[in-house]
């Protein structure tokens, strides 16, 4: 937030046209960008920097926010998911704080989160893969430094103890823990879109679910030109656009045979070798340009994306 008001000036006299940033998780602990300090130099790269170092907390509520820090910036964190906020939440707490006292987790973020909380929780607990809640607590390391997110669990026949999630991370840094590759089965993933197709559209579908284990021989080992879409079950803003991806599939691929539509759920499915950092995001293989696709920089417009498409492919 920027403050300009005289109610903000009046609460946070240091902070007039200047930045306060309000952690939802710790009431009435709002950070301020000082101006008054001679290292607060008012640049965008000092700003960044305030920012970065102000929001990696022990607890974060996730929201849009948390995706732009968590999942979008590249660096490891450990998560807690546990289903009972008042019994826990001081616990590993203080469990997260005694091991950044003691050890040295700099390059590490740590999140607690109630799981029945509030419907970002569900959705956050969906993004680290709990789907089952008899798990919980549920803990989980997540490095994104690569640009691809990838799964480390924490062995749940182990009681959650400051030593055992030392043990656990120490053991992650010597590259010892075991990681959770993510593969569905084509049939069910050919079923989801098939129920997806008949609730959602009037005419059959054009697109076709991809999975982890035929993507390279249905996008890249191919002649044809394959516009991606990938996206997470748990995305709302996925199901929001999916029905005109799903129009633009139906209209251009009467026109172009040479064209294909696919898509494929990340949050089910895991590829080393492509990189995001949203969702959703759609990329076009040209057959000619295999292995340099291009991201669609659009909004989620028939139009814009008719016109992306044709004119990427006007030359093919």
């Amino acid at each position: 937030s920027i403050c300009y008001s005289d109610i903000c000036q009046e609460k946070y006299p240091k902070a007039l046209q200047s930045f306060v940033l309000f952690k939802n998780f710790l009431p009435n602990k709002e950070q301020i960008f000082d101006r008054t300090f001679p290292e607060n130099e008012f640049t965008k790269d000092r700003i960044s920097e305030w920012i970065d170092s102000n929001t990696a907390g022990y607890v974060m509520k996730f929201n849009d926010r948390f995706i732009s820090v968590g999942y979008g910036k590249t660096h490891l964190a450990l998560v807690i998911f546990r289903k009972d906020n008042s019994k826990f939440v001081k616990k590993y707490n203080k469990l997260l704080s005694n091991l950044k006292k003691k050890h040295d987790y700099s390059n590490f973020s740590f999140y607690t989160s109630d799981i029945d909380s509030d419907e970002d929780a569900k959705k956050a607990s969906q993004f680290f893969l709990v789907h089952d809640k008899e798990k919980l607590p549920y803990v989980c390391i997540y490095d994104n430094r690569e640009g691809n997110v990838k799964y480390y669990p924490f062995n749940h026949k182990l009681e959650i103890t400051e030593e055992s999630i030392h043990n656990f991370l120490t053991a992650f840094q010597n590259g010892k823990v075991e990681r959770l590759v993510l593969s569905q089965n084509e049939d069910d993933a050919e079923n989801d879109q098939l129920v997806y197709a008949k609730k959602n559209i009037e005419f059959n579908s054009s697109v076709r679910a991809l999975v982890a284990s035929n993507f390279h021989y249905e996008v890249i080992d191919n002649d044809n030109d394959v516009f991606v879409m990938f996206y997470a079950d748990w995305c709302e803003h996925c199901h929001d656009v999916m029905n005109i991806y799903e129009t633009l599939a139906n209209i251009l691929s009467k026109e172009n045979h040479n064209l294909k539509f696919k898509k494929i759920d990340m949050s089910k499915n895991s590829l080393d070798d492509v990189k995001l950092s949203e969702f959703p995001t759609f990329r076009l293989y040209a057959k000619n340009k295999k292995n340099e696709p291009q991201d669609y920089p659009g909004n989620a417009m028939l139009a814009e994306f008719t016109h992306f498409l044709k004119n990427q492919l006007k030359d093919n």
